[in-house]
């Protein structure tokens, strides 16, 4: 079965290698969840807030939980698995 995506944004001033960041991978790592930056490069100053996290789907509310108690955690949320498409190709 596919995993669950679970996108973890940090408070403001929380860029990857900040003791905030450190943190709330260490208390994630507690409860068996890797954390790993949305954005390695840090290139950009909006997304270095985001994080992601793969889980199985029997667990993806427990950790979400897990994550919204953690200090330096402004929201977590299950990312929507995409669809199809539904119908077919339009002629033209």
């Amino acid at each position: 079965m596919a995993k669950v995506e679970l996108i973890v944004k940090l408070v403001s001033g929380a860029a990857p290698g900040s003791a905030t960041s450190h943190s709330v991978i260490a208390r994630a790592a507690d409860h068996g969840i890797t954390l790993e930056p949305v954005d390695r490069s840090a290139s950009d100053i909006e997304l270095a807030a985001f994080y992601v996290a793969f889980v199985a789907p029997e667990a993806a509310a427990r950790a979400i939980d897990a994550l919204r108690q953690c200090d330096g955690v402004e929201t977590v949320y299950a990312k929507p698995r995409s669809e199809p498409p539904v119908g077919g190709v339009a002629d033209g």
